[in-house]
């Protein structure tokens, strides 16, 4: 069963939480920034994080992970 089938439609989010560092070394600046969002769907609800990783030189950020954690996605099939 897959999580679509877990949790439903998606109905809304909220920003829980956001994290940003920068850290320069000898190979250049890398930022990684970490949003936390609360998710609502039909069936349930889920804490969701997103991870971002850029260089800093004005590249664009890129998703390096995306983190789902939801009661939800532990019951059994139905």
């Amino acid at each position: 069963m897959g999580l679509a089938e877990k949790l439903g439609d998606y109905q809304g989010h909220q920003l829980q939480d956001w994290r940003y560092q920068t850290h320069v070394g000898t190979d250049g600046i890398r930022q990684v920034t970490v949003l936390t969002y609360q998710v609502r769907y039909v069936k349930g609800e889920s804490t969701e994080r997103l991870t971002f990783f850029g260089s800093g030189d004005g590249e664009e950020l890129k998703i390096v992970g995306h983190n789902i954690n939801s009661p939800a996605l532990l019951a059994p099939n139905k």
